[in-house]
């Protein structure tokens, strides 16, 4: 299991190589652990519509990505 940083996620998002296909490979194996408060560091720093609605429906639905507390 792995937390990721906030710098992870961020990286993530904009599907940025490496970090997109080994997060994706992470998710897919049930081995990351979503904290509400990282979730929330990136919201803050969300630029705009779009970036907030992607975060926010990912941290919604990622019960079935990640472990989330």
């Amino acid at each position: 299991m792995v937390i990721l940083d906030t710098s992870i996620w961020i990286e993530f998002f904009k599907g940025n190589d490496p970090y997109f296909d080994q997060v994706s490979f992470l998710i897919d194996q049930n081995e990351v652990i979503g904290l509400s408060c990282i979730f929330g560091e990136l919201l803050q720093g969300a630029k705009g519509n779009r970036e907030n609605n992607l975060i926010h429906d990912f941290s919604q639905e990622s019960s079935s990505h990640c472990y989330c507390y």
